[in-house]
């Protein structure tokens, strides 16, 4: 169900009222995920867009994610931001698995600790830095949601850590 009505483009006046019920939700809101590979995982509403609590976020990644990552895997986030990912590479590595999440950019790092406390994630951690070839402080940009911003040679006036 969900699936189907995510398909309905938002550009449209149909697309636009299906979604109007999202934007009364509060942002700090907990909800189980609807659908997909985090089915039943705690997610704040807020963290990322609607399609990842609704379960239905790049859903051909995660088919692939899940042919691809078994139980007892080690698994890199790179650039986790919420941790969509982190949670789905959690639950399928399993206890004997791990998963190292790397996002440099403070809202997302609250977000994600928020997702691994919520869900008792004991096979997270959580590295807050930016994955670059060396190490040091660099620019970070900001941009218009948390899930866009970037690595930057200027000095943006926001720095990260780098490793």
């Amino acid at each position: 169900m969900w699936r189907e009505w995510s398909k309905v483009s938002p550009d449209t006046l149909f697309g636009k009222m299906l979604r109007l019920p999202l934007v009364v939700l509060p942002k700090f809101l907990s909800l189980p995920v609807c659908s997909g590979i985090n089915k039943g995982m705690l997610w704040r509403v807020g963290s990322s867009i609607h399609k990842c609590w609704l379960g239905t976020y790049e859903m051909d990644k995660q088919s692939a994610i899940e042919r691809f990552v078994k139980p007892g895997m080690k698994v890199f986030d790179i650039g986790a931001n919420a941790g969509y990912y982190t949670l789905a590479f959690s639950r399928l590595v399993g206890v004997e698995g791990h998963v190292y999440a790397f996002e440099p950019l403070a809202e997302n790092v609250d977000n994600l600790l928020r997702h691994i406390k919520m869900n008792f994630l004991r096979n997270v951690t959580l590295l807050q830095t930016a994955v670059v070839d060396g190490n040091g402080m660099l620019g970070f940009e900001l941009a218009e949601n948390n899930s866009m911003g970037k690595v930057s040679n200027s000095n943006t006036g926001y720095l990260v850590p780098s490793k």
